[in-house]
């Protein structure tokens, strides 16, 4: 009887085995690459593995640190191939379990470039690209390189785009096609030319992004580039951008071209730069898109159509929204506003305020709220002392903007004097500051 017990037990122990065996793939540390059992990944290799025709729809969590500095011999020495490309998209998901990668080198030959070239809705999430421990953002050095290129001063700012013609880049995601990016990060320095949106988490999105952020600086040679996405359909929220952005093209700090997409409660702290559009927040903002209590600060300059703020070229809606962005005395641009360059005909700015000095050659046309103004303003403000600009509007309709002296936007007067503001739900007044929107208050 306790022979056939031992040789049961052996048995049992012999089909678990077994059955470890089966319920992982070789290729991974483990997982069946399903939801419920996702494969496992703990190097450069594998990383590179999903994007092999047959893992694009499986599922991945990464289980420790990865070292991808060895990527820079991968695929002939080209570098790591972006997973998934428009033929075959990535569509699975990858949880990056707050682990990090660091020193990934990416093949600058294809149309969609990043760890994840182009996905398709997928779910991506938790994760942690440290590209160089560069972290500092030198203007000058960005204003220099992207002036080597001249860039087109005088481009259109009506720009048509076809899906399919698309070529975009980021740390993260080249183009996230209606899927889900989540609190993820990438710190380093990118740089993408030859691309037509670079951005330093993701090139263009059109789905959603939520609470995320990049300390990368992007760069880029007649490109439309975003400190944080180079262009957006989608929606973005809860997320910021502190590297700087810089393009001999059009360069947003936090958004490059906002086609009809919403930006909310998100910020650019950075530096920006371009030759063409510029803007703290978004260079172009069309018809549709959104900006919703979010904020810029840092430097800026832009040289050519129009500089603002907030948007360089606004023909959709900005609320409850500030900008303390201070300009360069070098700004070239044609039209310079606080909040926005240029509000056209279809476009309307509520509640904002902006309080960050404002400079330009003579010749612009410059306002504190809006360097040119075809649209509609209501209830906006601007400080006459930091900005030096003693007018709303440099040319155009003036109704909606009221200029006030800096004692008189800081502190607890700034709820008497900004009587358009909502207090109780959206604005909240500082000890010795400008308003702060009170979800920064909450999030502190």
């Amino acid at each position: 009887m306790k022979r056939k017990f031992t040789l049961t037990l052996h048995f049992l122990l012999f089909f678990l085995f077994l059955s470890c065996i089966s319920n992982s793939d070789s290729q991974f540390e483990g997982g069946l690459g399903t939801e419920e059992n996702p494969y496992q990944v703990a190097s450069a290799e594998q990383l590179q593995r999903i994007g092999d025709e047959e893992n694009l729809d499986k599922h991945f969590i990464q289980v420790k640190d990865i070292d991808a500095t060895e990527t820079s011999d991968f695929n002939d020495g080209k570098g790591f191939l972006p997973i998934g490309n428009i033929g075959n998209p990535f569509r699975g998901s990858y949880n990056g379990n707050d682990f990090t990668i660091s020193g990934l080198v990416l093949d600058y030959n294809e149309p969609h470039m990043g760890l994840f070239g182009y996905v398709k809705n997928s779910l991506i999430e938790n994760i942690v690209l440290i590209n160089s421990d560069d972290t500092n953002c030198s203007f000058e050095k960005l204003r220099t390189k992207a002036l080597k290129q001249t860039g087109n001063m005088n481009a259109s700012y009506d720009v048509n785009i076809l899906n399919d013609d698309i070529g975009a880049a980021g740390w993260l995601v080249g183009y996230n096609d209606e899927g889900t990016i989540r609190s993820s990060s990438s710190t380093g320095y990118f740089s993408g030319e030859g691309i037509r949106f670079v951005g330093g988490l993701v090139g263009y999105n059109t789905g959603l992004i939520e609470n995320s952020h990049t300390t990368s600086h992007s760069s880029s040679l007649d490109a439309i580039t975003g400190g944080f996405v180079g262009g957006n359909t989608g929606l973005i929220r809860d997320s910021y951008a502190t590297g700087c952005a810089a393009s001999s093209g059009t360069a947003g700090g936090f958004v490059g071209y906002n086609d009809g997409g919403e930006i909310l409660n998100s910020y650019a702290t950075g530096d920006t730069f371009a030759n063409s559009i510029t803007g703290g927040l978004v260079a172009f903002n069309l018809a549709g898109g959104k900006i919703k209590a979010s904020f810029s600060s840092g430097k800026m300059m832009g040289v050519g159509s129009a500089a603002g703020g907030l948007a360089g070229i606004n023909h959709g809606k900005i609320e409850d929204s500030y900008t303390i962005k201070n300009f360069s005395e070098f700004t070239q641009a044609t039209e310079v506003g606080g909040i926005v360059g240029i509000n056209k005909t279809d476009g309307t700015i509520i509640t904002s305020y902006s309080a960050g000095k404002l400079a330009s050659e003579p010749g612009s046309t410059i306002g504190g709220v809006a360097g040119l103004n075809e649209g509609v303003i209501e209830s906006s403000y601007w400080d006459m002392t930091a900005t030096g600009v003693n007018i709303g509007a440099g040319y155009g309709n003036a109704d909606g903007m009221m200029g006030l002296p800096t004692d008189q936007l800081i502190g607890p007067t700034a709820q008497e004097n900004m009587s358009g503001f909502d207090w109780l739900n959206v604005w909240t007044i500082t000890s010795d500051g400008y308003p702060v929107l009170r979800w920064q208050e909450e999030e502190n």
